[in-house]
């Protein structure tokens, strides 16, 4: 437990500004969506670079080097897009670790049960930083992650809004209403499908 409090107190050190706006957003949890894996398969800085491509339509770059590139600090990886800035948590231990089964148990419906129990180890993609509300944030992170959903995730959990949506065809499609928002909100500076 303490190791995750340190690893949160160093990440928020690292992107900790000057500017009061972003001192009061830093006391508030990240909007993040967690993707429950099957087996510890993580993406990398070109798959991320590449979904990142594919979900704004612009090009990425890995190192930080532009507006809109991936790449690692420290011990995290991190994703600029324009004035927005998100990261990613890998972890090779199911997901609520202490009590990952009786969670699971407690799911509603079979099918969130079922998968929950599937998964051996978790990625959260967060949104770290940046002059986005939380709608916004939430429809930036449904944009990418429905670039990287793939077999090897069993669902996607939203801790903000306490939701497990298992991976079939539910998810793809809750990822693609949230992401339409972002059109519909206050739009960021790049390019949108």
């Amino acid at each position: 437990m303490s190791i995750r409090l340190n690893l949160k107190a160093a990440f928020a050190a690292l992107l900790r500004s000057s500017d009061s706006a972003d001192v009061e957003a830093s006391k508030r949890e990240p909007s993040s969506i967690v993707f429950l894996l099957r087996k510890p398969d993580f993406v990398n800085l070109e798959q991320l670079r590449t979904a990142g491509e594919r979900a704004f339509w612009v090009p990425f770059s890995t190192g930080n080097s532009t507006d809109f590139c991936v790449f690692t600090k420290v011990f995290f990886t991190l994703m600029q897009i324009g004035p927005d800035v998100l990261s990613f948590m890998f972890c090779t231990t199911p997901y609520l670790d202490e009590k990952p089964s009786a969670f699971g148990r407690a799911m509603p419906l079979p099918v969130q049960r079922a998968a929950w129990k599937e998964h051996s180890a978790w990625m959260a993609v967060n949104y770290a930083r940046g002059p986005a509300d939380p709608d916004t944030q939430s429809a930036i992170l449904s944009k990418l992650c429905i670039e990287m959903l793939g077999g090897n995730c069993t669902g996607a959990y939203v801790p903000g809004e306490q939701l497990f949506i298992p991976n079939d065809s539910s998810l793809l499609a809750a990822l693609q209403q949230n992401a339409s928002l972002l059109s519909y909100l206050n739009p960021p500076p790049y390019s949108s499908r």
